[in-house]
C-alpha cells in the first residue's frame, strides 16, 4: 500500500503593492503560500505567491506576484490561468520542477499543461516536454484527450499531441458518456469520439452528459436532453434552471425572489417528489421553498413556517402571507421520503456522513449523521464539511480563528488561523 501523507494549502496575507503610489491608492494584501501537515506544522514555509491543489503528487507554485487576466470571452477564461513564474513542489516543498512556466496546470494523467514563450505543450513529472509547446491554449487530459486550441478553433490532441479531432469548433467540453460539447456558428450539438456530430448544433448552451441526460438551453429555457438529442424535460420559465445530477438526482430552482421554489427530477425528467409520495395533503406535495444538492444519498429541503396560536408551528407553503415566518431545513432520500424532517435553521449537504447544521438559529454549528442525530455539538460560529477525516471550524466571528476537527470532534489542530491567515484549501490525501 502506498505511503499516503496529508497536506492543506496556507495563504497569509499582510502588507501592501503599493510603495510610493500609496498615498494614491487603498492597500492591498500581498498573499503568501504554505503546506502544514496534519498537526499545524508548517513544511513548506508561507513563502511562495501562490500554491495549487496537488495532483499525481506535484503541487504547482509561483515564486513571483500573480497578475490576474480578465477576458470577455469565455474560450480566453477558459485556457488563460494567472500569470507568473512557475513550477512544481512535492509534499514536502522539495523543489521537482523549477519555476521556468508562465502558466501551469495540474497533472492528469501523468502529463501536465505549461505554457511557455507564450505556447502551450505538455511535460512529464520530470519536467521534460512530451511534446514542443506549439498550441494557444490547451485544458487536462481525459480518457487519452486534451483540449487544444490552434488558430482561435478548438481540437482534441493525444498524448504525443497529435491531433485527434481537427481544431475546427468555437468551443469544445470534455468527453463524457461519449459525447462531448461543441459550439460552431454560434450554437452547441455534441459531437463523438471522432469528431462527428451525435447531436446536432441547435442549442444556445450545453453541459456535459450525466446520468444519460444532458443540461441545454433552448429557446431561452433549460431544458434535458438525452443522448437521441430528444428533450424530455424543459423548465416552464425562462428564469427557471435546472443543477447538476448528484447521485442521479438534479434541482430544478423556480423563479420567485426571496422564497425561492424548488424541486427534484431524475434523469428522464420525472419528479422525485409527488402527492403519493407524500402524501396529497402535505403543504410540501409540490415542491419545497429552498433545496440543495443530493449527497450520500440525502438531499436538502426547506420549508416555511410560522407559529400560530399556542406555539403550534404551521406550515405556510400554501399560504401567500409569509411575513414573520421561519424556514427550517430537513432532508429526502433518492425515492422522495422525508428522512429527516424539516427542524434545523440552516442546514448543509452531507460529506462522508456527516452534515453541518445550525439547530436553533443561534448562529452556532455543528454535525448531524444521516439518522439526523447530533453528533458534534452545535459550537463553531463556522464549519466546512469533513475532507479526509479533518473538518476546519471557525471558533467565534468577532475574532475569526479557524482550526480543525477530528470526527468526534476534538481539536486536532488548535485556534490559530486569524484574519490574516487563512486555509483555502482543506487537507489533502498525497500518494507517494
Amino acid at each position: 500500500k502506498p505511503e499516503q501523507l496529508y497536506r492543506a494549502i496556507v495563504r497569509i496575507r499582510s502588507g501592501s503593492l503599493f510603495d510610493g503610489a500609496a498615498r494614491l491608492a487603498p492597500p492591498r494584501p500581498t498573499q503568501r503560500c504554505g503546506l502544514i501537515d496534519q498537526t499545524g506544522s508548517f513544511v513548506v514555509e508561507p513563502i511562495y505567491a501562490d500554491i495549487q491543489r496537488f495532483s499525481c503528487g506535484l503541487a504547482a507554485f509561483s515564486v513571483s506576484p500573480v497578475r490576474r487576466r480578465s477576458h470577455a470571452d469565455p474560450k480566453n477564461i477558459l485556457f488563460n490561468s494567472d500569470l507568473g513564474l512557475w513550477g512544481y513542489l512535492g509534499p514536502n516543498g522539495d523543489i521537482i520542477i523549477n519555476p521556468k512556466f508562465e502558466c501551469t496546470r495540474a497533472f492528469s494523467e501523468e502529463l501536465a499543461g505549461v505554457a511557455i514563450n507564450g505556447k502551450w505543450g505538455f511535460i512529464h513529472k520530470d519536467g521534460t516536454f512530451a511534446f514542443d509547446p506549439c498550441f494557444e491554449g490547451v485544458l487536462d487530459f481525459k480518457g487519452g484527450l486534451a483540449i487544444a486550441s490552434v488558430d482561435d478553433k478548438c481540437g482534441f490532441i493525444d498524448r504525443t499531441g497529435k491531433v485527434a479531432i481537427e481544431p475546427r469548433y468555437d468551443l469544445l467540453g470534455e468527453f463524457s458518456e461519449g459525447l462531448a460539447a461543441a459550439k460552431i456558428d454560434g450554437k452547441y450539438g455534441y459531437i463523438d469520439r471522432i469528431g462527428v456530430f451525435a447531436i446536432g448544433p441547435e442549442f444556445d448552451s450545453a453541459s456535459e452528459f450525466q446520468c444519460g441526460a444532458a443540461r441545454v438551453e433552448l429557446n431561452g429555457r433549460d431544458c434535458l436532453i438525452n443522448k437521441a438529442g430528444e428533450v424530455v424535460f424543459q423548465c416552464r420559465e425562462s428564469g427557471e434552471s435546472i443543477s447538476d445530477f448528484a447521485d442521479g438526482i438534479a434541482r430544478v430552482h423556480e423563479t420567485g425572489g426571496y422564497w425561492d421554489h424548488a424541486y427534484f427530477i431524475d434523469s428522464s425528467g420525472k419528479p422525485v417528489l409527488n402527492e403519493t409520495d407524500v402524501g396529497e395533503d402535505s403543504s410540501l406535495a409540490d415542491g419545497f421553498d429552498a433545496a440543495g444538492d443530493f449527497s450520500d444519498g440525502l438531499g436538502v429541503v426547506a420549508g416555511s413556517y410560522m407559529y400560530w396560536h399556542h406555539g403550534e408551528l404551521l406550515q405556510l407553503w400554501r399560504f401567500a402571507n409569509r411575513e414573520g415566518s421561519i424556514r427550517l431545513y430537513g432532508y429526502i432520500d433518492t425515492q422522495g421520503n422525508m428522512k429527516i424532517d424539516p427542524q434545523f435553521h440552516s442546514a448543509a449537504p452531507f460529506k462522508h456522513g456527516l452534515a453541518v447544521v445550525d439547530p436553533d438559529g443561534e448562529g452556532k454549528y455543528g454535525f448531524i449523521d444521516t439518522a439526523g442525530t447530533l453528533v458534534i455539538e452545535a459550537q463553531f460560529a463556522q464549519a466546512e464539511d469533513f475532507e479526509n477525516g479533518m473538518a476546519r471550524v471557525r471558533e467565534n466571528k468577532a475574532e475569526g480563528r479557524w482550526g480543525f476537527i477530528d470526527k468526534t470532534g476534538r481539536g486536532v489542530i488548535p485556534y490559530q488561523f486569524d484574519r490574516q491567515m487563512f486555509l483555502a484549501e482543506d487537507f489533502q490525501r498525497i500518494e507517494l
